[in-house]
């Protein structure tokens, strides 16, 4: 008895572990080189979103939750890099809140004082069409509207989502 609880236990522990994994990883995904699939979805703020309106810039795609610790924990460093690429052309972060309402991602975003683009797919989906499996998943769109790269996990900095951004901002 005491042998099979303590097996229950260790799978309960080792499913944990997995999930937990998923969300602090930093696996490659399969998508790169095919074309970004289409969406237009609402901001917090209300105003409506397309990847297409965005065609002829970079898009950093950036899939996460407010219940995602790794994903909390990578905002500061997103907050930085908006405050740097806000005025500019060629490049264009989008926030993709997944399956959570506006009132709670809009206390989120005023409580941290974060001021970048965050889109809502309440639905999560966007997160299906993409094939996001964890929390946070960051995408690189090219300018002609191909993913690039597409890693699962938390950035540990801002020079790390720099390093991940740069070889297709030069293109």
């Amino acid at each position: 008895m005491i042998v099979k609880k303590l097996s229950v236990s260790l799978a309960l522990v080792l499913v944990l572990s997995l999930l937990f994994a998923g969300c602090t990883g930093t696996q490659q995904s399969g998508q790169s080189g095919n074309p970004a699939p289409d969406f237009s979805l609402k901001s917090a703020t209300g105003e409506t979103v397309s990847l297409s309106s965005l065609r002829g810039r970079v898009v950093l795609i950036n899939f996460w939750s407010t219940t995602c610790q790794p994903c909390v924990q990578e905002m500061p460093h997103f907050e930085e890099l908006h405050q740097e690429w806000q005025n500019r052309n060629d490049v264009k972060m989008l926030m993709i809140n997944t399956g959570e309402s506006a009132a709670v991602v809009k206390n989120f975003l005023d409580s941290r004082n974060l001021t970048f683009t965050v889109l809502l797919d309440e639905g999560v989906k966007i997160a299906q069409k993409y094939k996001v499996r964890y929390t946070p998943t960051t995408l690189i769109v090219d300018k002609n509207g191909i993913i690039r790269q597409s890693v699962a996990g938390a950035f540990r900095n801002k020079a790390a989502i720099e390093k991940f951004a740069a070889p297709y901002l030069a293109e």
